[in-house]
């Protein structure tokens, strides 16, 4: 509409009186016209499914991993393109006996975090065991990325000595930085306070790998929780689950979960990811931020 009139250009307060608006309401509908519209996001579009198909392809996920609960179900099954209710799964695995039993436990608060933003700063590694029939008791140690959940090794060994349990971090390092200099100035290792990780040996491996070592609070799991909580899922999805003959079919079957764990089984801390896909889009950002610098 053209503001040009017989009588010379139409003054704001001429429009008002004819069209019977207050300045205000004139003013407020031209911003409305100038800003963009916010756009709407769409909800995604649900699988229909029944719910007897639908709790056959939960039973084929649980069959395979008996330690999953409702929300890593969900998650496998949207990367398996059936869009469902993440409370219609847990409905049909809680009629269906899938669920756990609510933990009961008390847990003390948090008393700050061991996770970091970006892959490469912060490693961890802890020690466990597993019960072998003819080889006994078995170390194992696994050595993780705590900005992205990434197992770089599971070191599996008869020995609980030094040289047995940092074989793995010292083959981590090597794989992923090839020499002491290519690690970063502000890389850090966090451990609890086993005789292994504050001994001599794991002191020289860091000074030669440039690493600053950290540890957990004494008598405190939160303070290394990263490697406790990788620990603890090897546990139930792996270790607890049938008995092991030796060795070899325990190291066999980490080095099968370890790659199944990177590649394939998503994250809920990593908005439903795996380690693997999330420590490619970081390192991914991280490059273009320092070609940008």
């Amino acid at each position: 509409m053209s503001l040009r009139t017989s009588a010379g250009i139409a003054q704001v307060r001429h429009l008002c009186r004819a069209f019977g608006l207050s300045r205000a309401a004139l003013y407020k509908a031209a911003r409305a016209q100038e800003k963009p519209k916010a756009r709407t996001r769409r909800a995604p579009q649900l699988t229909s499914i029944s719910d007897e198909r639908l709790l056959t392809e939960i039973q084929v996920i649980t069959t395979e991993h008996a330690a999953w609960g409702h929300r890593k179900v969900w998650a496998t099954l949207r990367r398996r393109s059936i869009l469902v209710a993440r409370r219609r799964v847990w409905k049909l695995m809680h009629e269906a006996q899938l669920t756990f039993a609510p933990n009961a436990r008390r847990c003390e608060p948090r008393r700050g975090t061991v996770v970091v933003p970006l892959p490469n700063r912060r490693w961890s590694t802890d020690m466990t065991t597993v019960w072998s029939r003819k080889d006994g008791w078995v170390a194992i140690t696994p050595v993780i990325d705590n900005g992205c959940r990434t197992v770089f090794e599971i070191g599996v060994s008869k020995e609980q000595d030094a040289p047995a349990i940092l074989k793995p971090l010292e083959g981590s390092l090597e794989a992923q930085f090839g020499v002491p200099a290519g690690v970063p100035d502000d890389f850090e290792l966090r451990s609890d306070h086993g005789s292994v990780y504050t001994g001599g040996d794991c002191e020289e491996l860091c000074d030669e790998w440039r690493v600053e070592h950290t540890f957990s609070p004494v008598g405190r799991p939160t303070g290394n929780a990263v490697a406790e909580r990788v620990i603890q899922t090897m546990k139930l999805e792996l270790f607890w689950l049938q008995d092991w003959e030796d060795i070899a079919e325990i190291e066999a079957a980490a080095e099968k979960w370890r790659v199944f764990y990177n590649t394939e089984r998503p994250h809920e801390a990593l908005k439903w990811l795996t380690p693997a896909e999330y420590r490619a889009q970081l390192l991914g950002e991280q490059r273009v931020l320092e070609k940008a610098a």
